[in-house]
């Protein structure tokens, strides 16, 4: 059961960060791409230091949320490794 949690937990992980990296993608494509062939900046959320802004949160959002992932990981095999060294104690002691 267990492994199952930490598949489906991993899994939403990727397509989270997947889908930052991809938003970060778009805000760079807008940036490089689109706003050069506009003649005036049409709203404020698309100048040149918005779009490079949203674009470096984006990523950074998911690089932490990996970040995050890999401690609450680290911290959760921890558990279960002592978990199982108190499980093979009892078993030894029956």
């Amino acid at each position: 059961m267990m492994v199952c949690r930490v598949f489906c937990a991993v899994s939403v992980m990727i397509l989270y960060c997947v889908t930052l990296q991809s938003a970060s993608g778009a805000f760079q494509l807008l940036k490089d791409k689109v706003f050069p062939l506009l003649h005036q900046v049409p709203t404020p959320d698309l100048s040149v230091e918005m779009l490079t802004a949203l674009s470096a949160i984006m990523l950074a959002q998911g690089q932490e949320s990996i970040w995050n992932k890999t401690e609450q990981g680290t911290y959760i095999c921890k558990l279960e490794k002592k978990d199982a060294i108190r499980i093979r104690k009892v078993e030894v002691a029956n």
